[in-house]
């Protein structure tokens, strides 16, 4: 899946990203909400942008621990045949995320590339989720 980051509409939530699960499809909802701040945060000025541009990926870390600790429960619960590949998928996604908050804070990367691949990622994961593990997580 591939977004041209100048859309307006980038990572926002659509219907039919719904798993089923209303807390899952809520975290969802917010975590792309983050992935929109980031995008809205390119046009600001670059010392401000740049500042709000990190707080806010650091939001999004933290909010992705809890989102991932609410997918691993509700797939231990439901005894998914998922959820060893789910956790591989949630561990892969935080070395990925701290690499390139890391080179970010050196000012080695492009904030608009970044910010282009965190929300594919997240678009990603929802979709895929829906598509393997909707009976899994669905309430």
């Amino acid at each position: 899946m591939t977004f041209n980051s100048s859309d307006n509409h980038l990572g926002e939530w659509q219907n039919s990203f719904c798993i089923g699960n209303e807390t899952l499809d809520n975290q969802h909802k917010t975590l792309l909400k983050i992935c929109v701040k980031l995008r809205e945060c390119l046009n600001e000025e670059p010392i401000n942008g740049d500042l709000r541009f990190h707080e806010i990926l650091n939001d999004l870390s933290f909010y992705a621990k809890l989102h991932f600790r609410t997918e691993e429960t509700i797939l231990r619960l439901k005894i998914s045949p998922f959820i060893s590949s789910h956790i591989a998928e949630h561990n892969e996604y935080f070395v990925w995320l701290e690499a390139l908050m890391f080179e970010a804070t050196q000012g080695r990367i492009d904030k608009e590339s970044l910010l282009r691949r965190i929300i594919e990622w997240w678009v990603e994961h929802i979709c895929m989720s829906g598509e393997t593990c909707r009976s899994s997580l669905a309430d």
